[in-house]
């Protein structure tokens, strides 16, 4: 066996072959590339290879009417694809942007996938490059945003720049260098908040980081280095926080709250989705959880929680009477001018929530805050929620089925094997990984309760290399193969 992957191992280019690798997962980029494209027309709303979801709108209108003249508009995006949009916009007209900026975005892809095993090779030298590379090209879970006008795939793109780049500044020794290095990391850091501000997590944690790096080696130019990181960050968020001051956001440091900026977050749903988040419910409307109380698509007798959800301060009674005044409000919004018995009705959904809530807390406080988190982190693991341009199920294709189940496996795959391997090996070098895996959980699960499956983006690639550390191990106990052999 040991024989089988040495011969294996001598026939693949080495990763520093990046002429070799980087058209590798360029044409494997655009063969994916064009595949899903060709399904997106058949199935979704595209305009050349740029493809429309529901949040793209949000993300390119306030570009356009900048470029316009209109002004930039309320600080619901921060303007992080500006540049990628604005030239070709103001240059070529709407379509050619569009479509460029996908282009940049599948470039952008291709490179950060080749960059990724490289980080790992700093990280975790005894984990083959070439494993993260496999598990990060292969896996599905990115590789359709990149067909999309969205925030997914080119903010991962740019985190891992970011985190490339802030490990060749931890590798050089030429104080230039160094200096460069760590510019060009904050840079790409703070560019994926102005993107998706998740990725906030990762700025922090590594530059809390290197701010301990400096306490322990007492050198002026370490604590150089932690106070040029975060003013190289604190420069874009200041600028773009004064220009909302100067448009009559003075309170408003990244972005405006969901409910002042959609329409399907009203302020009273908000405090209602706390409610079953407390619960350990998922507060997607697709799923059952938030449907039930948000929308009139299902029946009263769907109810999808268990008897174990109720105190002495309301029963199924009490819920259903939410959920139907909850509707009410919702529906009628829709349709009308909110009038005094609408106000009357949010401040009963809001007070009802709240009491409910604080009852929940106070007589179930061991499911209030660890049953449910748990509950919460299974769910977010588990769920189906990889994004393809395929029709329903009823209407998929044998082949589409298949990739649709591998898609589904791999995901959950890479995502739990990360998790684990994020806690199995914790080193004093890569620790910094660890502690960005553990921060993200936290915020999002444990204090958050959103569960999106969109939201692992944020952490996927860090978990692939996790992954590849979980996998590497296993093969090792289970090939005996010698621990100097990095399975290639």
């Amino acid at each position: 066996m040991k024989n089988y992957f040495t011969l294996l191992c001598n026939k693949i280019p080495d990763i520093d072959n990046h002429r070799f690798w980087l058209c590798f997962i360029l044409l494997f980029k655009i063969s994916f590339f064009i595949l899903m494209n060709f399904h997106i027309h058949e199935n979704k709303v595209i305009e050349g290879i740029f493809a429309i979801a529901g949040d793209t709108s949000g993300y390119f209108n306030p570009i356009r009417d900048w470029v316009n003249g209109v002004g930039y508009g309320s600080p619901c995006r921060m303007p992080g694809l500006l540049p990628f949009f604005a030239p070709w916009y103001f240059i070529f007209d709407n379509f050619w942007a569009q479509n460029i900026f996908i282009l940049i975005q599948l470039l952008l892809a291709s490179i950060s996938i080749y960059l990724l095993p490289l980080i790992s090779r700093f990280y975790m030298p005894n984990v083959s490059p070439l494993l993260v590379l496999a598990l990060f090209l292969f896996g599905p879970f990115l590789a359709v945003f990149d067909n999309y006008g969205l925030s997914d795939s080119i903010s991962v793109s740019l985190m891992i720049i970011g985190i490339y780049m802030l490990v060749k500044f931890l590798s050089k020794k030429t104080i230039s260098i160094k200096y460069m290095y760590l510019f060009l990391a904050s840079l790409f850091l703070i560019w994926t908040i102005f993107i998706r501000q998740l990725f906030l997590i990762v700025f922090i944690v590594f530059g809390v980081f290197l701010v301990i790096d400096s306490f322990k080696n007492k050198y002026i130019k370490s604590i150089k280095y932690a106070a040029i990181y975060f003013l190289i960050g604190i420069i874009p968020i200041t600028l773009w926080w004064m220009r909302n001051d100067k448009h009559g956001y003075s309170d408003i440091i990244l972005v405006k709250p969901p409910q002042e900026c959609f329409i399907g977050y009203p302020d009273y749903q908000i405090t209602l989705r706390k409610l079953f988040i407390a619960w350990g419910g998922d507060f997607t409307l697709w799923g059952n959880e938030a449907e039930w109380f948000l929308r009139n698509t299902m029946e009263d007798d769907k109810f999808p929680f268990s008897n174990r959800i109720y105190t002495s301060e309301y029963n199924y009674d009490s819920l259903l009477n939410l959920r139907k005044i909850s509707n009410e409000l919702f529906y009628t919004n829709s349709i009308s001018d909110i009038d005094t018995r609408n106000d009357s009705l949010k401040y009963y959904v809001i007070s009802a929530s709240n009491r409910y809530l604080n009852s929940y807390k106070k007589e179930k406080p061991f499911s209030y805050y660890i049953t449910n988190k748990f509950i919460l982190l299974g769910k977010f693991i588990f769920k189906k929620g990889i994004m393809l341009p395929f029709p329903s199920l009823s209407q998929m294709s044998f082949t589409e089925k298949l990739y649709k189940s591998y898609a589904i496996i791999f995901t959950i795959f890479i995502i739990l094997t990360g998790l684990i391997g994020s806690v199995l090996f914790v080193k004093r070098k890569s620790i910094v990984l660890n502690i960005i895996v553990f921060s993200f959980l936290f915020i999002v699960v444990f204090y958050l309760g959103v569960i999106e499956f969109r939201y692992w983006a944020t952490i996927y690639p860090i978990l692939v290399i996790f992954s590849a550390k979980f996998l590497t191990s296993f093969l090792r106990n289970k090939l005996d193969v010698d621990n100097k052999n990095k399975l290639c």
